[in-house]
């Protein structure tokens, strides 16, 4: 629960009350409610964008002629942009992360499958080791954790 109060001269930082309520102070009602509808509008574009970029994932992972598995298996240069995709956290959902990464993955499981096929352990170390390095652990999803473990 928010309480937005009026106040005089109003506390810079929010803060809670005994009963957990954030009460955040305001000096003038009108302006904390501009800047809070401008915020909201700029959640709705970050939203409509997220939605749109896992929209298109979502399609080229099923989308052969694409071949977006084997492209972000086979060059570093296709798969870190969308790996810093993912780091954006609220910019697309686990599970259209976790499908891309087992697609990847189940690959380079079935390159490696042939004698001396060592080039595909390490296109799959290379890209474990991508989102080990690449994604801000303070933001990962639990699930992730347990999925790159």
């Amino acid at each position: 629960m928010v309480q937005v109060k009026w106040a005089g001269h109003p506390k810079q930082e929010p803060y809670r009350d005994k009963n957990g309520i954030l009460i955040i102070e305001t000096a003038d009602q009108n302006v904390f409610f501009s800047e809070l509808l401008e915020q909201i509008k700029l959640q709705k574009e970050a939203d409509a964008k997220s939605n749109k970029i896992r929209g298109e994932l979502t399609t080229a992972l099923n989308d052969p002629a694409k071949d977006i598995v084997g492209k972000s298996i086979d060059e570093e240069q296709f798969r870190h942009p969308i790996i810093a995709t993912f780091a954006r956290a609220n910019l697309i959902s686990v599970t259209v992360m976790i499908q891309f990464l087992s697609k990847c993955l189940e690959v380079t499981d079935e390159r490696s499958k042939p004698s001396d096929a060592f080039e595909a352990y390490n296109h799959k170390l290379l890209i474990l080791l991508d989102l080990i390095v690449k994604l801000p652990v303070d933001k990962l999803h639990p699930i992730m954790f347990d999925y790159v473990a």
